[in-house]
């Protein structure tokens, strides 16, 4: 246990002296001229580019739409098949017949 103790106090006396003794790092003297030549390698994107992701960007949002349109129908049209939403509720989670037929029964 004392050994233990004594090892946490080294360890916590090197990081009061790595925190006390702060180095700075100075990066080589052409290392921001390297940077920013890769960053104008890189390029602005052309507007080209800029043009064809919007329109993607839109026809995502189109397609979507109707996409929740189409949802939307097939539900109405299979309420306005069934019922009521409890009876396509069970219809929707049931293949057998018998829970159908029995809510129809106990709606009469």
């Amino acid at each position: 246990m004392k050994n233990m103790k004594h090892r946490i106090q080294k360890i916590e006396d090197a990081l009061r002296t790595a925190y006390s003794e702060r180095r700075t790092v100075d990066p080589p003297s052409g290392w921001s001229k390297a940077v920013m030549a890769q960053v104008f390698a890189k390029g602005p994107r052309s507007h080209h580019q800029h043009l064809t992701f919007l329109a993607n960007l839109r026809s995502v949002w189109r397609f979507t739409a109707v996409t929740c349109a189409l949802a939307i129908a097939l539900f109405l049209y299979a309420l306005g098949q069934v019922g009521t939403p409890d009876q396509l509720a069970i219809m929707f989670f049931s293949d057998d017949p018998l829970p159908m037929m029995t809510m129809e029964l106990m709606l009469l």
